[in-house]
């Protein structure tokens, strides 16, 4: 079973949930300009979409979420309105991709190093330390450990 620290984890994070990289995450994020991370989150811009008014940048998921829950849907975080979405320049994600990241399950054992375009493929799919609920006994296992995890049958309620 898995100390508390993940359980924390899952109930902030859902397995497929992606973004919310932070500077620490990021090797040398002290150099990585401001203006490459959302101003909504903090964090890294995670598929960037941008204000056409103002050319704000913003993770999508920020932004689509501000825009539901915001008291007027047609306007962007820094009150542009009416609300357009703009495209990313390119050149962003390119630049983003430059960029080494420590996966996201680093503090339960990956040593993981990847690119802006491979992390979510890892994290998602391949990482060997992600977390899952068993759904047999409701504990939280590393994917690494299900071999040892026992398989017998949930006890009766």
């Amino acid at each position: 079973m898995i100390n508390s620290e993940a359980d924390n984890f899952l109930q902030s994070t859902s397995l497929s949930e992606e973004g919310d990289i932070d500077r620490d995450r990021i090797i040398d994020g002290h150099l990585v300009p401001d203006e490459y991370f959302c101003p909504v989150c903090q964090c890294l811009l995670w598929k960037p979409c941008s204000c056409a008014s103002c050319r704000h940048l913003f993770c999508q998921k920020c932004l689509y979420t501000w825009l539901e829950n915001s008291y007027s849907r047609d306007r962007c975080p820094f009150q542009c309105e009416p609300f357009e979405e703009g495209r990313c320049p390119p050149y962003i994600n390119s630049l983003l991709d430059r960029l080494n990241i420590h996966c996201r399950n680093v503090s339960f054992g990956c040593r993981e190093v990847l690119s802006y375009s491979s992390l979510e493929q890892h994290e998602n799919m391949e990482c060997k330390y992600r977390i899952q609920r068993c759904s047999r006994c409701e504990q939280l296992i590393l994917l690494s450990e299900v071999d040892k995890h026992p398989t017998f049958p949930r006890p009766f309620q």
